[in-house]
């Protein structure tokens, strides 16, 4: 007994106080919000590589689109961004290529080995340039019907500078929805001129 009042009761009052100091000091402590990045995402973990893959169906044969992607000495007549194409070198199965391409301040000259397998796969791969260390690029084809093909298309690369990658990551929608809707437009136009030069039937 303390002035006629049990002991105990300081006890738990302690105890009280003891809990109430505890949780101030955890509230105190409590670790602050994680900050958002500048453009978060696009930063892809700060490095400079970069992936993409899709898949599309169009409505041509096969023959008719691998022979579009095939033939890259006339991607500058089609293929946005592409101010020149054309090929140095024809092997049994394989091209040496010389392409040019601009987006914007960008621009850049590659050189490339391509590997065809007709009517099945076409796959590049180019050395090193003034905007990227790596470009690895595979088409796949696999016909649906007569007239619809399932295009693969791969994408692997790695740029020079992390400041032109964040600037792929800005605008690589508008690019690669470009880029793989020319080789379609580039099919139409075959077939509409080949419709135009076939001998109409006699009625």
């Amino acid at each position: 007994y303390t002035n006629g009042i049990p002991g105990r009761f300081f006890t738990r009052v302690s105890v009280k106080d003891r809990r109430r100091h505890m949780l101030r000091g955890r509230a105190v402590l409590r670790r602050p919000p994680r900050a958002r990045g500048f453009l978060p995402g696009l930063m892809s973990g700060g490095t400079r590589r970069r992936t993409f893959e899709q898949q599309r169906v169009v409505s041509h044969p096969v023959d008719r689109i691998f022979g579009v992607v095939a033939d890259v000495g006339r991607y500058d007549e089609f293929l946005p961004f592409c101010t020149g194409s054309r090929v140095v070198q024809r092997g049994e199965g394989t091209l040496s290529t010389e392409i040019s391409v601009g987006y914007g301040p960008l621009i850049s000259n590659f050189s490339s080995r391509v590997h065809l397998e007709p009517l099945r796969r076409v796959h590049a791969v180019s050395d090193p340039s003034e905007l990227l260390e790596s470009l690895e690029f595979t088409w796949t084809f696999k016909a649906l019907s007569e007239r619809a093909t399932r295009l693969d298309l791969a994408l692997d690369f790695e740029m020079r500078s992390l400041e032109h990658a964040i600037m792929w990551d800005l605008a690589k929608n508008e690019i690669l929805q470009k880029y793989i809707d020319s080789f379609k437009q580039r099919c139409d136009l075959l077939e509409t001129a080949a419709r135009a030069a076939a001998p109409r039937k006699r009625e």
